[in-house]
């Protein structure tokens, strides 16, 4: 898998209800202003093999909490991407997974997405929205989670 950085992420409350490792996506080519992303941009793009990548998950996570797709836009992924998530989320026994992706999407992206990830495994979240520098905060919840979203325009569900 094609990825930027990976990087450990704690639940604070914000984005996603568990604590995971954060997969950056590749790309981005949406220009949103006051991006709070734009230098993840910048982060090398590495190769990792799945192996490597549920090897990382399994030294990291505590309790095997969760897996999130974001930093940069999911839907801009690329060929094969899904697929390969797929086998990641299979490999390292995944039970949650939040994909973070702009309103703008791509839908047929999404909804082959949710087809190939819901089936390998337990939880499948997805946030949707553009970040707007200045607009307020939303609160969520999400059974027995609350999360609170950057701006006030973004959406968090789990897919059932």
């Amino acid at each position: 898998m094609r990825l930027r950085s990976p990087f450990y992420t704690e639940n604070l409350g914000t984005d996603q209800p568990y604590n995971s490792l954060m997969l950056l996506c590749p790309h981005c080519d949406f220009t949103c202003p006051g991006c709070q992303n734009v230098h993840l941009a910048k982060e090398p793009l590495t190769d990792f093999s799945i192996e490597e990548l549920a090897d990382l998950i399994a030294s990291q996570l505590i309790c095997d909490e969760g897996l999130t797709i974001g930093g940069l836009e999911f839907t801009k992924s690329g060929e094969g991407f899904i697929q390969e998530l797929a086998r990641l989320c299979e490999s390292a026994s995944v039970k949650n997974l939040t994909i973070y992706t702009r309103e703008e999407i791509d839908h047929d992206y999404i909804v082959e997405a949710i087809k190939v990830l819901k089936p390998v495994v337990d939880h499948l979240y997805i946030k949707t929205g553009r970040y707007i520098a200045g607009a307020p905060s939303k609160l969520v919840t999400l059974g027995d989670f609350q999360i609170t979203l950057a701006s006030d325009n973004q959406n968090y569900a789990e897919i059932n």
